[in-house]
């Protein structure tokens, strides 16, 4: 009898769960698969945050837009390049008197990694500036991530209309 009590527990026990070997070899795989993933995340999460930089400065150009219109007051949207003294910045300004006046909540800085690029070399436009009647000064805006040979363009038309490569 107690032989077969011997014969059920040795059973029941191999039948219960993973083993240390087979536990140790699962958590490999998955190291080894997650290791050779990081850099696939990294370069999608750098990607998205680029477009998002270029997706919120459309943005920005349509929303001056509306104000302007809406306002009857032209209105500037400022790029600061990263060779500004507030680099990577978009500003929001609106025409006065001949002046311009930044609006409340009128800044956004872009990420760290995230450069708008000069006119130096790209022929980036400084500036849009939207007319009292919705009409823009057409250019384009550059923009590159953390990899130098990553770089999008958002292009602004004289009608306001943007489009992105």
């Amino acid at each position: 009898m107690h032989a077969e009590n011997d014969s059920t527990q040795t059973s029941m026990r191999s039948e219960s769960g993973l083993g240390l070997l087979e536990l140790v070899t699962v958590l490999g795989i998955a190291a080894v698969m997650l290791a050779a993933a990081i850099p696939f995340l990294q370069g999608y999460y750098r990607g998205h945050r680029l477009r998002s930089a270029a997706e919120a400065t459309e943005s920005i150009v349509r929303r001056v837009r509306m104000s302007a219109l809406k306002e009857k007051h032209a209105y500037r949207v400022v790029l600061h390049d990263e060779n500004a003294t507030t680099p990577n910045r978009v500003e929001i300004q609106r025409g006065q008197g001949g002046s311009w006046t930044t609006t409340d909540g009128g800044v956004l800085d872009l990420d760290g990694d995230i450069r708008i690029l000069g006119s130096g070399g790209t022929n980036s436009v400084d500036s849009i500036v939207v007319g009292s009647r919705g009409e823009c000064e057409s250019g384009q805006v550059y923009f590159r991530g953390h990899e130098p040979e990553v770089v999008v363009v958002v292009s602004v038309a004289s009608s306001c209309l943007t489009s992105r490569s």
